[in-house]
């Protein structure tokens, strides 16, 4: 295995990976990336940054299918969608690059399920690949047992939720839900203790930190779920740890309960401040310098040199 590398200095010529990342979003701004595969879209809205993060508001939709928006109250259609169009939704991300550091922290927002981690690492990385075809770069979820570990120790377990994508169809027509409604919905089972009170929390520890196989904890009377929340409760905040089978555990920081704990509108301030929050802690957890985000960076003027095109599908190599 080849050693991680610098990132504010690769190609030991001053390449820092912050300048190709504005690069590279600069150029989204100017040409959204298309993935012809999934049909997904992927623009950037607007970009800030600050020492040595970026805040980027990134939109991202699907096409090539046809659809109806209807007003809930008249129930009339008020929009027509055609293949051509696309329906985007914004998401707040943080990336923080370091200095002197091998590794950078993503923060990405999630809505109702939707991400945008897997459609931005695919585009850049074929970005960078073109550009410097001699390295390689490697973009995953950061769970670490350590993480994990204390984020266990300093907090006290709220709630156990198996959550399972789409209604049964047994169920569905219990309730007389409609075949549409089951498959965008969702059932939970939710194991809570009695009021004011927590839950074990030992073994789930020893579980995730395990490299076995983790469907067994998504499995009850003969019934499967798709992924287990586990909801922390750290001093004031709850943080919610996503457990799906065959992947990492993904941290969850679900900033909707805690805005609506203390009567905060979740706006661009509050979010890219607690993201900022959580990449300093995160930084701590992995071994890196309190300072090593907050280290001035020269932005530059002119950004030619750091652009990053996504190339063309027939011209990238998987």
């Amino acid at each position: 295995m080849k050693d991680a590398l610098p990132l504010d200095n690769f190609d030991g010529a001053g390449t820092d990976l912050l300048s190709l990342l504005y690069g590279f979003f600069a150029h989204l701004q100017e040409r959204p990336y298309e993935d012809s595969s999934k049909e997904k879209s992927l623009e950037v809205g607007s970009i800030t940054h600050e020492n040595r993060q970026l805040r980027v508001k990134l939109s991202t939709g699907s096409y090539g299918i046809r659809s109806r928006i209807k007003d809930r109250a008249s129930l009339s259609t008020v929009f027509q969608r055609t293949e051509d169009d696309v329906e985007l939704i914004d998401l707040r991300n943080l990336i923080s690059v370091p200095a002197g550091a091998d590794l950078a922290i993503i923060m990405t927002e999630r809505i109702h399920g939707n991400g945008i981690l897997t459609l931005f690492s695919s585009a850049f990385k074929s970005a960078f690949r073109a550009k410097y075809p001699g390295y390689t770069l490697e973009v995953s979820n950061l769970a670490p047992e350590s993480a994990f570990g204390i984020l266990l120790e300093q907090g006290k377990v709220k709630k156990y939720r198996l959550v399972r994508h789409a209604i049964p169809h047994d169920l569905g027509d219990m309730y007389n839900i409609s075949s549409r409604q089951s498959s965008i919905g969702s059932v939970e089972m939710v194991v809570r203790p009695a009021r004011n009170g927590f839950l074990p929390k030992e073994w789930i520890g020893a579980a995730v930190s395990s490299d076995g196989d983790l469907q067994h904890l998504l499995e009850w009377r003969g019934e499967r779920f798709d992924e287990m929340k586990i909801e922390v409760k750290v001093g004031g905040t709850t943080r919610t740890v996503s457990v799906a089978p065959g992947t990492k555990p993904l941290m969850v920081y679900d900033l909707d309960e805690e805005a609506l704990a203390d009567g905060t509108e979740v706006n661009d301030a509050f979010v890219y401040g607690r993201a900022a929050e959580i990449s300093s802690e995160l930084a701590h957890v992995v071994g890196l310098s309190p300072d090593a985000l907050s280290r001035p960076f020269a932005w530059p003027s002119h950004w030619d040199h750091t652009r990053l095109e996504v190339p063309n599908a027939s011209d990238d190599q998987p």
